[in-house]
């Protein structure tokens, strides 16, 4: 598994009323964070959400963070289209592709959260 993708994992929590809080963080120049500002940039997804389940910026001083709160299954059906949204299109390298098809083991994650 790719090391950006476990640091999200590990920062993963609980929410209050049943949600997940998952901050997505990652250098501009780095595969999480091409991923980060490909899906602010180059997608429509954010408009999928309203203000309470997102916040962040594309960049923000050489990184690009992206916040997400919600249920379990309102993130995993976001993690999965952005996932959906972003593979075989718009990459850059093996590493930018490689983090994109990981994005499944974040949704995998919030399935602990279920209740």
């Amino acid at each position: 598994m790719h090391h950006q993708i476990k640091a999200v994992i590990a920062t993963m929590r609980s929410a209050p009323g049943n949600r997940v809080h998952i901050v997505f963080s990652a250098g501009q120049y780095t595969a999480l964070g091409r991923v980060i500002g490909d899906m602010y940039y180059k997608t429509q997804l954010t408009d999928l959400l309203d203000s309470s389940q997102s916040s962040g910026y594309p960049h923000n001083g050489g990184q690009h963070t992206f916040r997400l709160t919600a249920t379990p299954g309102d993130a995993i059906a976001f993690i999965e289209a952005l996932k959906e949204e972003l593979e075989g299109k718009h990459t850059v390298d093996e590493e930018h592709r490689q983090v994109i098809s990981q994005l499944s083991f974040i949704s995998q994650e919030c399935y602990a959260f279920r209740k």
